[in-house]
């Protein structure tokens, strides 16, 4: 697993329970490997204009990430997991989306220092 790729895993909700969901690996922590990871979710009604990124059907994106419907990178629901929690890709983000995220993520975490 590497930055950029699109994954099943089980990831803790915001309820405390634990649901299978697709996910995006966003980095990877040195030392032991664990993966920084956010939630997608197909509940586009969650989404927050400006933080979380939209994926649509028809986007080249959309047809290499292995998901199956419109949906949203929600950067609100990231967690770290370690590899081994994380099974084998089903598809991929481009470099140009991944970099998108981490943008919006960093943009996020510098308001915090002001």
């Amino acid at each position: 697993m590497i930055p950029g790729d699109i994954a099943i895993s089980a990831m803790p909700q915001a309820d405390g329970r634990i649901k299978l969901r697709p996910l995006a690996v966003l980095s990877e922590f040195p030392r032991h490997g664990d993966l920084l990871v956010c939630g997608i979710t197909s509940q586009i009604w969650n989404f927050v204009d400006g933080f979380d990124v939209a994926i649509r059907k028809g986007e080249p994106d959309f047809e290499k990430s292995g998901l199956k419907k419109d949906s949203i990178f929600r950067l609100g629901h990231l967690t770290v997991l370690p590899r081994s929690k994380v099974s084998g890709s089903i598809g991929r983000i481009s470099d140009e989306l991944l970099n998108t995220l981490i943008a919006n993520l960093t943009a996020h975490l510098a308001k915090s220092l002001r």
